[in-house]
């Protein structure tokens, strides 16, 4: 099957793009131009390259590929799946770390690009994300938080449906940070497309 809907990104709520103290959080809610006409997902392959110098003074060079999906149900634009949804403060919880004074913990997001840091790094984190909307049924080989428990309330995979194409929404972040004197966002920047 071809690709059926290429999502967009919901302007609000949004959680970011937001450097804090350490790190930065962009939380999204896809959403589609029509109707789905049959049930069927929202898949995005998402690459984050990770290349800094860690506390120990040693290069940290590291990627993870992987296929993240969420489901729309026939006749809905968006997500309706409670499990396609995650909250900010439960998000931050999974991560082991507090959440940043005056972001708003009360929205849910469909995804999460996230990134935190430890004091004495300095480096940069860059993310690629391709996300378009299928009426397949998802492989069995994609499992609920079966990729990493951490990265929210998603199916993943480490390998791409047979339906997968390479072409949608695509969206890039560039992290770039140097915390050798403090964990500040003064010593950040985000960019994103």
């Amino acid at each position: 099957m071809a690709l059926v809907q290429i999502p967009y990104i919901v302007g609000a709520p949004r959680c970011g793009p937001l450097v804090f103290s350490g790190g930065f959080i962009l939380g999204v809610n896809f959403a589609l131009p029509n109707a789905a006409a049959k049930h069927g997902w929202i898949v995005q392959e998402l690459d984050v390259f990770d290349d800094y110098i860690d506390v120990r003074r040693e290069q940290v060079v590291r990627s993870r590929h992987e296929w993240s999906a969420w489901p729309v149900a026939a006749g809905q634009r968006a997500v309706g799946d409670s499990r396609g949804k995650q909250g900010v403060g439960d998000f931050f919880e999974q991560q082991e770390l507090k959440p940043p004074k005056g972001l708003a913990l009360d929205g849910s997001y469909n995804n999460f690009l996230f990134g935190a840091f430890p004091k004495g790094a300095r480096g940069v984190r860059r993310v690629r994300a391709t996300a378009g909307f299928y009426d397949d049924e998802l492989p069995a080989f994609f499992g609920f938080r079966k990729v990493d428990p951490a990265a929210g309330k998603v199916y993943a995979s480490r390998r791409p449906p047979l339906f997968w194409k390479p072409v949608g929404l695509n969206r890039t972040l560039e992290f770039s940070f140097d915390y050798r004197r403090a964990r500040s966002p003064r010593h950040a920047e985000l960019k994103t497309t």
